[in-house]
């Protein structure tokens, strides 16, 4: 059976769906053995990626909400930006399992069910070594390990809805709610959106704030 690291790499080439229900659940279930892969695979000094979308994708989606029509053209865009923004919340869940930001309870189950099948836990080795997991998942752009505390419940209920929405108009609806999330959490904004904190910003801007700021960039020159 194909993992779902390997359909999220299909879906990010247009081979399968966006996904259901029952596959956002085997992800979050799967996840943090899907970064103890990653982790184990990696090259010397590699670090974790993130499926980031850029700034101007998000912009030409959000001007179109804005006029009151998304062409269907940016339909697909759409599902792509919700499959990215799934990908990284089961990469940060798994993440922040491994970490033990989570209640022991659920820790101990998880590391009992990997043990049962042979995959070993972090170890104090890991912790401590120059290139360990803690270098794995640090991330320059947002200067911080990829984990999140407080986000965390919030964002895997919103990519639950996102597997329910029916309509573009209502995926645009849940992700513009996962975007406040990160926005307000700016420490992972830089691992969902090019840009993190900043792009976030200027997405929020008003078209006066828009005017405003575009006049200033081109009074540079």
């Amino acid at each position: 059976m194909i993992n779902w690291y390997q359909k999220a790499i299909n879906r990010s080439l247009g081979k399968v769906a966006v996904m259901d229900e029952s596959e956002l659940l085997d992800m979050f279930d799967q996840a943090p053995r899907m970064v103890l892969e990653q982790y184990r695979n990696r090259s010397p000094g590699e670090r974790q990626t993130w499926r980031r979308v850029p700034i101007g994708t998000l912009e030409r989606v959000w001007q179109q909400h804005a006029a009151g029509f998304i062409h269907p053209s940016s339909e697909k865009l759409i599902d792509r930006i919700a499959d990215d923004f799934i990908w990284n919340v089961a990469q940060l869940y798994g993440n922040t399992v491994l970490s033990g930001h989570i209640h022991t309870n659920i820790y101990n189950a998880i590391e009992e069910e990997l043990k049962e099948d042979g995959i070993e836990m972090l170890t104090e080795e890991d912790w401590m070594s120059d290139d360990g997991f803690d270098e794995f998942m640090y991330n320059e752009e947002h200067g911080n390990s990829a984990i999140s505390d407080y986000a965390m419940d919030p964002l895997m209920g919103d990519c639950l809805e996102l597997t329910r929405a029916e309509s573009a108009e209502e995926k645009l609806v849940i992700i513009d709610r996962m975007i406040n999330r990160i926005h307000m959490r700016g420490d992972i904004a830089a691992l969902f959106v090019e840009g993190g904190i900043s792009s976030l910003d200027r997405l929020s801007e008003t078209p006066e704030e828009r005017q405003r700021r575009m006049w200033e960039e081109s009074s540079r020159y």
